[in-house]
């Protein structure tokens, strides 16, 4: 398989070279409940309301949706033709898991 022109035996070489820093502490701050928590779910599929303008193609339409809670008219507006829209189709929560998060 190859990966923007890198086979994998060179894109195993390329990550195993990446430094990995150390932290000597780890901050640590006890967390709410999580029925009191304000809770975001962030993702790259370029989700938007079917019907609503979705983004734009290019680099340039960096902006984001807010979507209601209840929100399950939703389309996928990633334009990439290698981006397999299989997992979407069958299920939403694959891209936006908020039943998930309702359970």
């Amino acid at each position: 398989m190859t990966v923007f022109g890198k086979d994998e035996t060179a894109l195993s070489k390329f990550a195993a070279e990446i430094p990995i820093p150390q932290f000597e502490k780890a901050s640590f701050s006890k967390p709410k409940p999580l029925d009191l928590a304000k809770i975001a779910i962030v993702t790259t599929a370029a989700l938007h309301r079917i019907g609503e303008p979705g983004f734009e193609l290019g680099d340039s339409d960096f902006h984001f949706e807010i979507l209601p809670k209840d929100a399950r008219d939703l389309a996928l507006g990633h334009h990439s033709v290698n981006f397999d829209r299989g997992g979407f189709a069958a299920d939403i929560n694959v891209v936006y898991p908020i039943d998930r998060l309702e359970e």
